[in-house]
C-alpha cells in the first residue's frame, strides 16, 4: 500500500514537472513570437529546399504588402521582385555562400523595392543553420530593418565633407574624384576632357584693402557665378584653393572649353564687384587658364596629372600676360588602361 502511494506521488510530481515545463516552454515560445511580430526587425528563415518556414508579420510594414503575398513568392529572396536590381548581384551572392555552407553569418546593406514603388534602404544580419547530424546548411535565419534614415544622414555628411567651407561648392576632394573618374570616361569613349583653372586677379590687394569678410564675401560671389555656370552645363565647380576655382568639364573639345573660359571671364567681370587697388579694372576679374586632353594613340602625356599641369601653365600664361583674360592648351594622352574600381 505504502509502495503504492509513493508511486502515485512520484508521478503527481512528475506530472507537475512536465505541466511547468510545458507551461514554460509555452511562455517562451508566445514571448518569441510577439517580440517577432511587434519589434521593428523582420525575421526571416528560408530553406535550401525553397520552403519558407517563417517570415514575422512585421514584414508587412517593411515591404508594403500583406504577409500572405509574401509567403507565396517563396525562398527565392533574390528574385521576388523587391530587392533593388543593382543590388541583386551581391545578394544573391552571399545567398549563394549561406546555401553552400562556406558563409557561416554575413551582414549586408542593400535596397528593396516596396510594393508601392518606394525605394529604402535595408540591413540584413544573416547566419546559415546547420543541420546537427550531417553539418550540412538547412536554412539561412536573417533579420532586416529599415535603415534608409541611417543612408540619408550618411549622404548628407558626405556631401558635407565634399563641399567648401567657406563657398559652399565642391571643395578640393571632390574636384580630385571628379577629374579621375571623368579622365576614366573619356578614356573609355575615346574622347575629350576639358579643365579651367580661375583666379581672382590682384586678390591679396583686395583683401588688404577691404578686409577678410569683405574677401570672403567676393570669393562667394565670385563661386556663385561659376557654378551657375557649372549647372547649366552638368560640369563641376570647386574650390581648387586659396582663390583659385577649377571647372570640369566632360566631352568637351578645346574650342568649346576655351568659349565657356571667356564666358567665366565676363560673368565675373559683369558683376561689378569694386576693386581700386587692382592694376587691370577697377572690377573684379579673373584669369582663365584652359587644357583639353584628347585619349589618343602615340601620345605622350600621362593623364589626370598632366592636364592640371597644363591649365596650371594656362593660368600662369594668361596672368603674365595682363590678367583678365583666357589662355589655353591641348594635350593628347596615350590610350591607358583603365584601372579598376577600388
Amino acid at each position: 500500500m505504502k509502495s503504492t502511494f509513493r508511486y502515485a506521488r512520484a508521478l503527481l510530481q512528475r506530472f507537475r514537472h512536465t505541466a511547468a515545463e510545458a507551461n514554460r516552454i509555452s511562455y517562451e515560445q508566445e514571448s518569441l513570437r510577439l517580440l517577432a511580430e511587434n519589434c521593428g526587425d523582420v525575421i526571416f528563415r528560408f530553406g535550401v529546399d525553397g520552403r519558407v518556414p517563417y517570415i514575422s508579420s512585421s514584414v508587412e510594414r517593411l515591404f508594403g504588402c500583406p504577409l500572405k503575398d509574401i509567403y507565396a513568392m517563396g525562398g527565392d529572396v533574390v528574385q521576388n521582385g523587391f530587392v533593388y536590381e543593382e543590388d541583386q548581384a551581391a545578394v544573391a551572392l552571399a545567398v549563394e555562400g549561406h546555401f553552400a555552407g562556406t558563409v557561416p553569418q554575413t551582414k549586408l546593406e542593400f535596397r528593396i523595392r516596396q510594393r508601392g514603388g518606394a525605394i529604402i534602404w535595408v540591413e540584413t544580419n544573416c547566419s546559415t543553420v546547420l543541420d546537427r547530424k550531417s553539418g550540412r546548411p538547412t536554412d539561412i535565419v536573417f533579420t532586416m530593418r529599415d535603415i534608409s534614415e541611417k543612408k540619408a544622414l550618411e549622404a548628407r555628411l558626405e556631401a558635407f565633407a565634399r563641399k567648401d567651407g567657406l563657398t559652399g561648392i565642391a571643395n578640393r576632394r571632390a574636384f580630385d574624384e571628379e577629374l579621375e573618374r571623368e579622365w576614366r570616361a573619356a578614356l573609355g569613349e575615346n574622347g575629350a576632357l576639358s579643365l579651367l583653372i580661375i583666379d581672382v586677379d590682384c586678390f591679396k590687394a583686395f583683401n588688404d584693402a577691404n578686409g577678410h569678410q569683405v574677401g570672403d564675401d567676393c570669393l562667394r560671389t565670385v563661386a556663385a557665378a561659376i557654378d551657375a555656370h557649372a549647372e547649366q552645363h552638368g560640369a563641376l565647380a570647386a574650390r581648387y584653393g586659396g582663390e583659385e576655382f577649377a571647372l570640369v568639364l566632360p566631352r568637351t573639345d578645346y574650342k568649346r572649353a576655351l568659349a565657356a573660359g571667356e564666358r567665366i571671364r565676363c560673368v565675373v567681370e559683369a558683376l561689378g564687384v569694386p576693386h581700386s587697388d587692382a592694376a587691370v579694372s577697377s572690377v573684379v576679374t579673373v584669369s582663365v587658364g584652359v587644357a583639353t586632353a584628347m585619349a589618343a594613340n602615340g601620345g605622350t602625356i600621362a593623364m589626370p596629372h598632366g592636364l592640371l599641369q597644363a591649365a596650371d601653365a594656362a593660368l600662369y600664361k594668361a596672368k603674365a600676360g595682363g590678367r583678365n583674360r583666357v589662355e589655353g592648351a591641348l594635350l593628347f594622352s596615350p590610350k591607358e588602361a583603365i584601372p579598376a574600381a577600388a
